[in-house]
């Protein structure tokens, strides 16, 4: 991969960009990372100097980390997410099961109330 930098009206962008890939990526995280864009500006009050190669690639590994950082939190919610989802399932089946049990044992009381 190859990291591609764009000047805009607005300052720096930096993506990546992947010469060899032809063709669409089923993997989502790759298509997140393909699709990733860093976005440095520079405020005019602050210097008229333009962001050294330096400076914008230290705070492009900075978005990078913090990005991987997000990534990982996203997988442990969709972890968390999907093992909620199943508790819940057995729950219900377990509500489920005690609500027949119960209108059993009902309807056996109510033919123990009429045959007396």
């Amino acid at each position: 991969m190859a990291r591609i930098l764009k000047e805009t009206t607005n300052g720096m962008s930096s993506t990546w960009y992947d010469e060899y890939f032809e063709g669409e990526c089923e993997d989502e995280k790759t298509n997140l990372v393909m699709d990733f864009t860093g976005k440095c500006e520079s405020c005019n009050e602050s210097s008229d100097e333009d962001i050294s190669d330096e400076e914008l690639a230290e705070t492009y590994k900075l978005l990078y980390i913090k990005w991987e950082e997000v990534c990982m939190f996203r997988d442990k919610q969709k972890k968390s997410i999907s093992g909620f989802l199943f508790e819940k399932e057995k729950l219900v089946a377990t509500i489920t099961s005690l609500q027949e049990e119960v209108a059993l044992g009902n309807s056996k009381i109510e033919n123990m109330i009429k045959s007396l």
